[in-house]
């Protein structure tokens, strides 16, 4: 599709070319199985799958992508060069392999032994976030835990959630959704044999600590990001049981999950959100799946006071005082400047989300500096003590 959804044309009819991430507007990576390598390959197309390229071979003689296991992989994008594919498991490590340069070379990661079920292309693809180089995951097996790939997927970690597991049977994450790297929300079955319901928590330190929310029964969330023209919110779907019969609705919430408002009576089975103003859900009815795109909020449904006020960005800069390097993190995109007593401008740049930007500072006098800090949400100035 090159309408956002509107029509759709046939490019590819292959069944085993397993498509899982975009590089960016044009460019996807997939892989497959190769009767001719006999192995699983990887592929790329920069014309949004009307041709491929020639095969991408993992090398090395410890892969797990072989015939048998070809379904149990997964691949994540995060922009036109960074990547990662997850594999099953040999030797108690799973087979991990990233690229940088857009999907042209890969590299293995280290041992990941991490708790990874591999069952991920069926169950984690759709519980997959990504925030800046970090990815949160949704384990598949019923152990509460939540699996993060942090710097574009070269270091890996479980975080186990007590708050679920405790005094409850085989409960089991139904879905996650973030904000930012710092702020989501996550929905999970107390019982997954007995409980119709789900329950909600809500983290404000990247998924670490969680925190118990009045909102039940809620699935599928997806976050939509703030634009110049519609600030951000979460919308999910919802399901109640009155004794006879099941209900279903999407619901959004203006107030970081705090309340929620029924926006529709559908039975909505995902969400996909580009930002505030472009996304699509999959409504189901009859047997039959049908594609919804938004095409915003009611009159009257929403208003400025409802909705989600932008975060106010959050800006690291460290060492500080610093001699030889100086190190800048922020929690959204923006601009940064570095800027002498005198009003100068001494060097620039655009900063990502969740990124380490690293300066050499060995050439600069001691003294005070500034490092202006500009993002969609506002403006900040840091002082720096150069030694």
């Amino acid at each position: 599709s090159s309408d956002t959804g509107k029509t759709f044309t046939l490019v590819n009819n292959d069944s085993n070319n397993m498509f899982r991430g975009a590089l960016n507007d044009s460019t996807l990576i997939a892989y497959k199985y190769s009767k001719i390598f006999k192995k699983n390959v990887i592929q790329k197309t920069l014309d949004w799958g009307k041709t491929w390229n020639p095969y991408f071979i993992i090398n090395g003689n410890d892969t797990a992508f072989r015939k048998e296991n070809y379904n149990f992989s997964l691949i994540n994008t995060y922009d036109d060069q960074h990547a990662w594919l997850l594999g099953d498991t040999l030797n108690g490590c799973h087979e991990i392999w990233c690229t940088e340069n857009g999907g042209d070379n890969w590299q293995r990661v280290q041992c990941a032994n991490v708790n990874i079920l591999i069952n991920l292309n069926v169950v984690s693809a759709k519980r997959l976030y990504n925030i800046g180089n970090t990815t949160f995951m949704v384990n598949p097996k019923p152990d509460a835990s939540l699996i993060v790939a942090r710097d574009y997927g070269k270091t890996w970690d479980s975080i186990h959630i007590d708050k679920i597991s405790k005094n409850n049977i085989n409960p089991s994450i139904s879905s996650i959704a973030f904000s930012d790297s710092m702020h989501g929300l996550l929905s999970y079955y107390k019982n997954i044999f007995k409980d119709t319901s789900t329950f909600l928590l809500r983290t404000e330190d990247g998924g670490y600590t969680w925190n118990d929310m009045t909102e039940r029964g809620l699935n599928n969330m997806c976050y939509a990001k703030a634009t110049s023209q519609q600030l951000g919110f979460y919308i999910a779907s919802a399901k109640t049981y009155d004794g006879t019969n099941q209900h279903y609705y999407s619901k959004v919430s203006f107030d970081n999950g705090y309340t929620w408002k029924v926006l529709d009576t559908l039975q909505h089975t995902s969400f996909s959100f580009k930002d505030a103003e472009f996304g699509m859900g999959i409504q189901y009815t009859k047997l039959i799946s049908y594609l919804d795109l938004f095409t915003g909020f009611p009159p009257g449904f929403a208003s400025n006071n409802d909705l989600i006020k932008p975060l106010k960005t959050e800006v690291r800069i460290y060492p500080n005082p610093a001699k030889e390097i100086l190190n800048l993190e922020s929690s959204q995109d923006g601009k940064y400047e570095c800027i002498n007593i005198s009003g100068q401008i001494l060097w620039s740049g655009i900063a990502k989300a969740n990124q380490t930007n690293t300066f050499s500072i060995s050439g600069l006098a001691s003294g005070l500096y500034f490092m202006k800090f500009t993002s969609e949400n506002n403006t900040e100035f840091k002082k720096i003590i150069i030694e």
